[in-house]
């Protein structure tokens, strides 16, 4: 556990050292959105690389699943 938000940067030094892939690059399905009325909308261009909005390398890493997460930590 950290005890701050993993970052851009940590996740991406972790993809690079072990060849990891997300489930949203492993199945094509993208990374969520949500709609008016808390309707999810995948998007299959959306990953952690692509949130959809500019990102720095100290911003906490998004679009992770909780198996990403699980899959950091371990």
């Amino acid at each position: 556990m950290s005890q701050t938000e993993v970052t851009v940067r940590q996740f991406r030094q972790f993809v690079e050292k072990t060849g990891y892939e997300t489930q949203a690059e492993i199945t094509g399905t993208g990374g969520s959105t949500y709609s008016k009325g808390l309707t999810r909308n995948n998007h299959p261009d959306l990953n952690w690389q692509n949130p959809g909005y500019e990102q720095s390398d100290d911003h906490p890493v998004v679009q992770v699943t909780w198996n990403g997460a699980v899959d950091f930590c371990g």
